[in-house]
């Protein structure tokens, strides 16, 4: 008698649908073409306000990437 314990793991053949890293057919536009964006980072990123933690650093991380994109595309 043949018992299994834990994850068994069947290799497959990748799927076409699947992602690949590097292999989107997205239109890529570059812009930086040196990656550097110090430059365009807040100045300040206010997480706690009146002294409460909204323990939302990654929502606020989210927005400064969307803030960032938008001045340098926009200009806004």
């Amino acid at each position: 008698m043949h018992k299994s314990y834990g994850l068994l793991i069947t290799p497959r053949d990748p799927l076409d649908y699947e992602h690949k890293l590097g292999a989107s057919k997205i239109h890529k536009e570059v812009r930086r073409e040196d990656g550097n964006w110090v430059k365009d980072l807040p100045t300040n990123e206010i997480q706690a306000r009146q002294g409460v933690e909204s323990m939302s650093c990654t929502s606020f991380a989210t927005l400064n990437v969307i803030e960032i994109l938008m001045k340098v595309k926009y200009n806004k």
